[in-house]
């Protein structure tokens, strides 16, 4: 991934004028990466564009095009660190208008963000991080059936906060809903976290 960094930079850089040969170069870095692995790229800068939100803060108008027609990029992809589609950048530039033009006419849809962060309170947004630990003991993989179940719930610094098992053995083809299984399987009255 690192090597494919190195390529769509030096691509990246190329002057905005030569966008042809741009389209050429990608073509070529598709080729030999695989479409998948230049989709799923991120710049591992602070925004964690996608290569579309890239092409959006060059003003590559034709380049954007082309990856879009040819090589089917999904024109709303929404960027890692605050959900923005390569049209909620272009609008937020006082220069992409041309970019902006050219994103709606290829089916760019304007979504709505919402910091979702702002929903949560700060006990909310602290337990937010914690992670769930599931350790599951099973008779098979053909006609699998649960044994034992292990739960640890930890904190980010993952420092336990609980922890929860079951020795009753139940099929995974049970037809309870979700949380009468957590309740079948844990005895923890508070969830915590």
């Amino acid at each position: 991934m690192n090597e494919l960094q190195q390529q769509l930079f030096r691509i990246l850089n190329l002057d905005k004028t030569r966008q042809e040969d741009i389209n050429k170069r990608l073509d070529d870095l598709i080729y030999e990466n695989g479409l998948k692995h230049v989709m799923k790229w991120r710049n591992m800068s602070k925004q964690k564009n996608s290569l579309l939100h890239e092409l959006v803060d060059r003003e590559l108008a034709e380049v954007i095009r082309h990856v879009v027609q040819v090589h089917k990029f999904d024109i709303n992809v929404r960027r890692d660190t605050d959900g923005k589609t390569p049209l909620q950048l272009a609008q937020a530039s006082v220069d992409g208008m041309d970019v902006v033009e050219v994103l709606k006419e290829l089916g760019a849809k304007d979504i709505l963000t919402e910091d979702v962060r702002t929903w949560l309170s700060d006990d909310d947004k602290e337990n937010a991080m914690n992670i769930v630990w599931v350790d599951l003991e099973m008779t098979s993989i053909e006609e699998p059936e649960i044994l034992e179940c292990a739960v640890i719930i930890t904190d980010k610094d993952l420092k336990e906060i609980a922890q929860g098992n079951s020795y009753e053995s139940f099929s995974c083809k049970a037809k309870k809903s979700d949380e009468e299984m957590i309740m079948k399987m844990f005895s923890i009255s508070k969830v915590v976290g």
